[in-house]
């Protein structure tokens, strides 16, 4: 009875620990980055900021959002990935 206990204790302790770990994480990546959205104009994708600035003039077929600071692009029916800064990083 007392193994389980301590199983159980255990089990919730590492589940707390590595729920906050995730959250800290969250915070970090959103303090430390500018939320950009996909914005259309004049028929090509780009991104604005929250403030409606557009930070990545629109240049793109088609776009994502980003995720893990890259977003999916298309250009002329090719595909790649670009960064923050609207530099293509994966080809």
């Amino acid at each position: 009875m007392l193994r389980k206990s301590v199983f159980f204790f255990l089990l919730i302790y590492l589940l707390v620990v590595a729920s906050s770990c995730n959250e800290k994480e969250s915070k970090q990546e959103m303090i430390g980055s500018i939320r950009l959205y996909p914005v259309i104009l004049n028929g090509k994708v780009g991104y604005i900021n929250d403030t409606g600035k557009i930070v990545i003039k629109p240049q793109f077929d088609g776009a994502s959002i980003f995720s893990e600071g890259l977003a999916f692009v298309e250009i002329n029916g090719k595909v790649g990935h670009i960064n923050r800064a609207g530099k293509i990083v994966i080809k």
